[in-house]
């Protein structure tokens, strides 16, 4: 069953060793392949939902969301599994938008801060001092394979402040390889972001636009190696990486001249200005004083845009003085430490509900909680039917809760629901930053069938709500029939249902005679 995943690795240029040493596999095209492994046991397949590896959906129940794709496990530091990524082949006959695609945040897995090949690389950068970042998998596995063995790549995300904390433990310096002008131009403000705020060692070495021997050219680090070699490849990272702030006076002085164009030479800085303005400093950062290595920067820049210090440093007050004017801006106040406090702490509880860190008052999110909400953002049209057929009380997670409220309030004054309306009337920006999780996370993986999809959903909350009400059923019977009260809950949900004519649970569980160790979902 892996002959085509093998040949698809071979075909990229993958060794047996690389397959072997990074733990490559593949998911079997059959939806239901993985649920059939773990026998359909109720409590596995809650964990692997929980996981992220099984979804709910088009398939009558459970199915493999990584069907029929390579598949690239992802370790913590300490070598543990804890996520994986799937590469779509070429061939495949699965419907999906997505080549790649990585686990779902989970309490174990945040993209934005794990890296891919860490537990492998983090000895050779202890040695090396440094970390070579690229931004796919096959790049890892290439680099690798080619002897760049203190490798690791970003998973689907911008390199981030977060991926640079667990780099410090290891490395003095950080290169990242981007695939080539279009992909620097777009980094070019993340990139000296990072610089800046976090007093790290950054250089950025960008993949030239040649000709390879073999008449290609190479659109990333992996492509680079398999033509160019590793020797080529060091002398590019030897002799064209730049720091980070050369990177960026370079891409906003393109096509200047420094010495003759004035007015494009000013233009140029006031953007760097502009820039740096809005770059909030990380003091913590290894004990420095973050306004000393600012001061070295403006030093930098006036050398290179040949003006007095003084003026380089008024235009970068000047500059701050303006987002601190403007309300929509007041979180670059430096002056006032009350605001910036408030202001930060928002934004790390945001970033936090983003990573899948949701606040305990909350609740616990269910699959299907989350589910829902995937579907219907993507898919407001089916709003009605949800409507009809989900109830408030039905939704135990704050965020779906409250959201459900908000578009039911809106849709019964006869208004059409919209995500745009759901973001600009949450009030709780944590809440918005769930509501944007979610959108992205269906946007990322849709369905092929959205109403049959919805079906099956409604089918579980119905039958959620025929289990809430066990304790009033059961006192019913006691009262009414006391010969009935030996019978087994489960024996008595399934007549309910069967009278109502709901089918049985499609979400693997039993629900059995125990609610406690078997929740609703």
């Amino acid at each position: 069953m892996g002959e085509r995943a093998r040949n698809y690795l071979r075909n990229r240029g993958i060794t047996d060793e690389s397959i072997e040493k990074f733990q490559l596999g593949y998911c079997p095209e059959p939806p239901n392949w993985l649920v059939g492994k773990v026998n359909n046991v109720p409590r596995r397949i809650r964990l692997l939902t929980e996981a992220g590896i099984l979804s709910s959906g088009n398939y009558g129940g459970m199915y493999d969301r990584f069907r029929d794709r390579v598949m690239f496990p992802i370790h913590n530091a300490m070598g543990q599994c804890i996520a994986f990524g799937g590469r779509m082949m070429d061939d495949t006959t699965v419907v999906s938008k997505a080549k790649y695609i990585n686990s779902p945040e989970t309490a174990l897995f945040s993209k934005r801060k794990q890296l891919y090949g860490l537990d492998i690389a983090k000895t050779s950068m202890t040695r090396s001092r440094r970390a070579l970042v690229v931004e796919g998998y096959m790049d890892c596995i290439v680099c690798h394979q080619f002897g760049f063995t203190d490798t690791v790549a970003v998973l689907g995300t911008a390199l981030g402040s977060k991926h640079i904390e667990t780099l410090r433990h290891y490395v003095d310096k950080v290169i990242l390889m981007l695939d080539g002008d279009a992909a620097g131009q777009k980094r070019t403000s993340e990139v000296l972001e990072l610089f800046i705020s976090q007093n790290m060692d950054l250089q950025v070495v960008t993949l030239p636009q040649e000709q390879a021997p073999d008449g290609s050219i190479p659109k990333d680090p992996a492509e680079y190696l398999l033509a160019w070699g590793k020797d080529k490849l060091e002398e590019l990272i030897q002799t064209k990486g730049k720091s980070a702030l050369d990177h960026a006076v370079d891409f906003y002085t393109r096509g200047v001249d420094l010495h003759n164009d004035i007015h494009g030479a000013q233009q140029a800085l006031d953007r760097i200005m502009e820039l740096m303005a809005k770059i909030p400093l990380e003091p913590q950062a290894r004990g420095a004083d973050p306004q000393f290595r600012e001061h070295q920067i403006l030093l930098n820049l006036a050398v290179r845009f040949r003006m007095e210090p003084a003026d380089v440093i008024a235009r970068l007050k000047s500059f701050r003085q303006k987002l601190k004017a403007n309300p929509r801006r007041n979180w670059d106040d430096y002056d006032d430490e009350s605001d910036e406090t408030e202001q930060t702490t928002q934004e790390q509880n945001i970033e936090a509900v983003l990573n899948g860190e949701y606040p305990s008052e909350w609740g616990t999110q269910t699959p299907y909680e989350r589910e829902l909400f995937e579907l219907l953002l993507n898919n407001p049209q089916l709003w009605p039917n949800v409507h009809q057929s989900v109830m408030a009380e039905d939704l135990r997670f704050a965020p779906a809760r409250q959201a459900y409220q908000l578009i039911q309030l809106w849709t019964d004054q006869g208004n059409e629901f919209s995500v745009q309306f759901l973001l600009d009337n949450l009030a709780d920006p944590r809440m918005k930053a769930w509501v944007i999780q979610r959108l992205d996370a269906g946007s990322r993986n849709p369905v092929a069938n959205a109403n049959e999809s919805l079906n099956e959903l409604l089918v579980n909350f119905r039958n959620y709500r025929i289990d809430r009400q066990k304790p009033e059923i059961l006192e019913k019977i006691q009262e009414s029939d006391p010969g009935q009260a030996e019978i087994p809950w489960s024996q008595i949900l399934h007549n309910l249902r069967t009278r109502h004519g709901i089918s049985d649970s499609t979400d693997g569980t039993d629900r059995g005679d125990d609610p406690e160790n078997n929740p609703p979902f």
